[in-house]
């Protein structure tokens, strides 16, 4: 299942109630990777709020890659470097992250999981609860 990887907004007023709306999508949304925002009226503060939205994409597995925020006369030099700056570390962890599974993965290393979701599926009478009950260290019930 995708989700939306690509959203252009330019040429749209979203102003500063529309960044805190995206703000919020941002912040959990896995799929999108580039975001188009030319001529949307993001005043400094908004781009604050961007800005707060690519820091707070350090808890996602993925984030986006593209920003584009040209024609926004009222966002700061400063802060739009501060956005992209942020945007840049995101991927530069990820890529990290992915180096460092990747090594693990191919390494003869091991590593607990400490859990797992398991489901056992069969005919009835078949022995899911006799093979469950053993890997719980419980003992071999005849009656059951």
């Amino acid at each position: 299942n995708q989700g939306l990887n690509i959203l252009h907004l330019s040429a749209n007023e979203i102003g500063f109630a529309g960044v805190v709306y995206l703000r919020e999508v941002l912040s959990i949304n896995n799929h999108l990777q580039h975001l188009s925002l030319k001529r949307c009226g993001i005043t400094d503060s908004g781009g604050k709020q961007l800005l707060l939205a690519m820091k707070e994409q350090k808890k996602l597995r993925n984030g986006l890659r593209t920003i584009k925020l040209q024609k926004n006369p009222e966002l700061e030099h400063k802060t739009k470097e501060g956005i992209t700056k942020a945007m840049l570390e995101n991927l530069k962890k990820k890529k990290k992250d992915k180096q460092v599974f990747l090594e693990i993965i191919n390494s003869d290393k091991k590593i607990a999981w400490n859990r797992a979701r398991l489901m056992f599926v069969g005919q009835g009478r078949a022995g899911k609860t006799a093979t469950v009950r053993s890997l719980l260290g419980k003992p071999f019930d005849a009656n059951g």
